[in-house]
């Protein structure tokens, strides 16, 4: 199963912007802003005031939490 952002003109960008990474992972964007204020090694790209997520590294760290991930196929994050 693939998670998408219909709402995305493209959608083969690497990196997101807080609130397209929210709504793939169904949070609000303040729920993400504190988990990426927090320490829970969501990876970030900043580029001057913005924050950037990459889309690689947000996947891996969804596989990291997720229980009896074992490193192989499994639910992508996708903006298809």
């Amino acid at each position: 199963m693939m998670l998408s952002d219909d709402k995305s003109p493209n959608n083969n960008r690497i990196l997101l912007r807080v609130p397209e990474a929210a709504q793939l992972l169904g949070l609000s964007r303040a729920t993400l802003y504190a988990l990426l204020a927090g320490d829970n090694q969501i990876p970030v790209v900043r580029i001057g005031r913005s924050v950037r997520i990459p889309l690689a590294g947000l996947q891996q760290w969804v596989d990291q939490r997720t229980e009896g991930w074992r490193g192989g196929s499994g639910t992508r994050l996708s903006q298809q």
